[in-house]
């Protein structure tokens, strides 16, 4: 099996939107309504002529909402370092949105929402691994995931596309001009070279095999909405990419370009198995026991929807993705059969 690593799709999770800016700071561990209240360090550093607002607290991270120019907001955020707060990150100023103004929220350490009083809107942005905040999740006239690599997926629907996703970056957002609609989303989605699998039922699934013929190795079959990254197409076959697993696939089992928002994600309703978790159950970069554990499964994980089951290899092992973000492998009896 030709491997290229473990493919990541970074995909933030569905949150409920609640018209209160407080209502979405439900996760702060701290809150904080004057100034005086924060911490030493974080007082000393506050920009002047920005006027403080509130304040929240999560894990050694603190955001703070405050005043900026010319009737607009700004949310900075300061990180312990070494046991002093630093200031590492600041938004570009957020100006009003529909006659509303910027709210805070928080989803923990490692997540912002830049929310609207109102209750018209909110978007979130992450933390990425190279330490900036990027847009993930919007709110407003329609609600879908906005993931820089990856899906972007209408939440209320079941359209979908996969491709590479322009970053927008908290540090130079213009709320004004952020896509609000699942249509306007797409505009800022280069599909290009990505499909998914697409041949019809949960039942019929596609091979992903090692050369371009039908007889040839089959290195796992798998369910239609699998995203696949295409290499090229020469005549019925092309060559592709399943989470870094390199192989050949029939040309019309699969849905290029916008035509994948055509397809459902149909991929196994199973569930895993608490006693699976309880015996160490574990996420591998190889369908082999003896392979690199990915991920080793915690108590949670056996929550419906939090590992999906993309393909079949073989008898005893599934190609899973774990919370949408990483692919791997999972023996097949650590799952229970439910809707399966």
């Amino acid at each position: 099996m030709k491997k290229c690593g473990i493919y990541c799709i970074l995909l933030l999770a569905a949150m409920c939107l609640l018209p209160h800016m407080r209502a979405l700071a439900w996760t702060a561990e701290s809150y904080y309504d004057e100034p005086d209240e924060l911490p030493q360090a974080v007082r000393e550093a506050l920009p002047p002529k920005q006027d403080f607002i509130f304040g929240l607290g999560n894990r050694g991270t603190i955001f703070v909402l405050a005043g900026a120019e010319n009737d607009t907001r700004k949310i900075l955020v300061f990180d312990q370092v070494d046991g002093n707060y630093t200031l590492t990150a600041e938004s570009a100023p957020l100006c009003k949105w529909r006659d509303s103004n910027a709210g805070l929220g928080s989803g923990g350490k490692d997540c912002i929402h830049v929310i609207y009083e109102d209750g018209s809107a909110y978007f979130s942005f992450i933390r990425t691994a190279e330490d900036t905040w990027r847009l993930a999740y919007v709110e407003a006239d329609e609600s879908f995931d906005f993931a820089h690599k990856g899906v972007l997926r209408d939440m209320y629907g079941d359209r979908f596309v996969y491709g590479i996703t322009q970053s927008i970056e908290l540090s130079a957002v213009e709320i004004e001009n952020l896509p609000i609609t699942f249509d306007q989303a797409l505009s800022f989605v280069n599909t290009d070279g990505w499909a998914a699998v697409a041949n019809g039922a949960p039942a019929k699934r596609t091979c992903l095999r090692a050369e371009p013929f039908d007889a040839a190795v089959s290195y796992g079959e798998y369910c239609p909405g699998t995203p696949v990254q295409v290499f090229q197409i020469d005549g019925g076959w092309a060559q592709v990419s399943v989470f870094g697993v390199e192989g050949y696939m029939p040309r019309d089992c699969l849905a290029l370009g916008e035509d994948m928002l055509g397809v459902q994600r149909l991929f196994l309703h199973k569930t895993v198995r608490a006693e699976a978790i309880e015996e160490g159950a574990c996420i591998y970069a190889e369908p082999a026991a003896s392979a690199d554990i990915v991920r080793t499964l915690a108590h949670g994980d056996d929550s419906l929807g939090i590992i999906k089951i993309v393909g079949i290899v073989g008898n005893d092992w599934y190609h899973v993705l774990y919370l949408d973000d990483v692919a791997g492998y999972m023996k097949a009896d650590n799952f229970w059969d439910g809707n399966g």
